[in-house]
Parts: C-alpha cells; sequence; structure tokens
C-alpha cells in the first residue's frame, strides 16, 4: 500500500503508502466514474462511439493503470470525495489535453509535474496549455514532484487555500 490521507482537525494528515469535458465523458446515462469501455460499447441507449474517441478512452485508461508514483500518492488523498468532500476524476480530457486530477463543481484542475516538466520546451507547452485550460473558465494548480514526495500535506494545504478562495467566489 503506498499512501493515504485522512482529515485531521480541518487538515489532511498523509501517510506514505473540450472547451467542455467531452460528451462521452459526461454521459448522462452512465454516471462519470462507473462502467467501462466495454459496457459503453455495449450499451444499446449510447450514441455510436468513433474508433478514435474509443482510442481516448483506451490511453485515458492506460494513463490510469500506469500512474507515476506522485499521481498515485494524489490520487489516494484526493480519491473517494477524501480531500474537503470534492469529486475528482483523473485523467481527464478537456479539450484535446488530458489533465491529471480534475474536479468539475470548482473547474479546478490538478496538474502532478514530474522531472519530464523541468525542460523548457515543456515549460513552454504547459504555459500555452495552462492559458488554454484558464480560458475555458479552469483553475490549474501545478504540484512539482518534490513537493509531493516530500510535504504532500503541503501540497494539499496549497490546494486547499485555492478551493476556499474559489468557493467564496
Amino acid at each position: 500500500r503506498e499512501g493515504g490521507c485522512r482529515p485531521d482537525e480541518g487538515r489532511y494528515v498523509i501517510t506514505l503508502e473540450s472547451p467542455q469535458p467531452s460528451s462521452l465523458t459526461r454521459c448522462h446515462l452512465l454516471p462519470v466514474g462507473e462502467g467501462n469501455l466495454r459496457t459503453l460499447a455495449k450499451s444499446k441507449h449510447l450514441f455510436q462511439i468513433s474508433q478514435m474517441r474509443m482510442s481516448d478512452l483506451e490511453f485515458r485508461r492506460d494513463q490510469r493503470a500506469n500512474a507515476s508514483r506522485i499521481e498515485r500518492i494524489l490520487w489516494t488523498c484526493l480519491r473517494d470525495r477524501r480531500f474537503m468532500n470534492l469529486k475528482f476524476r483523473r485523467q481527464e480530457t478537456i479539450g484535446s489535453y488530458i489533465v491529471d486530477f480534475y474536479c468539475d463543481a470548482l473547474r479546478l484542475i490538478i496538474e502532478a509535474d514530474g522531472l519530464l516538466h523541468n525542460s523548457t520546451d515543456a515549460r513552454l507547452y504547459d504555459a500555452k496549455r495552462d492559458a488554454w485550460l484558464k480560458a475555458q473558465g479552469n483553475h490549474v494548480i501545478r504540484l512539482k514532484e518534490d513537493e509531493i514526495l516530500t510535504a504532500v500535506s503541503l501540497a494539499l494545504r496549497r490546494v486547499e487555500t485555492v478551493v476556499l478562495a474559489l468557493r467564496e467566489t
């Protein structure tokens, strides 16, 4: 077991262990996070899923199955409404981008940046991507790998500060 998160007096104690999201991920016939691709493909009520869309779903599934260590640590803390009772989804498609963690209620995106994000090209790409995501009304928080590995509770406090500010607006 890689880790866990539990509330403790309003703080979190850590133990180690599309302009809009696509219509498919917001399908009203099948709530987000329930079922799988086979269920979707067999449903009589759903529209025909294109081959391109199916490959996107497969890619996201693969990304979830092969998550990095920092993504697994964060997901342990964010899943099942463990963090401030917010529903997060991971590897969510927004426009042509796939974000690490997304909270629809607050339009909040949390990105877990590993070492690959340190290069100049990656930083330029991330800046362009963040600008587009923000232009669509989303809020983006980037957490660096060392920040998550050394002090994940501080990283979550940073997210908590943003969440509280968003709830006030």
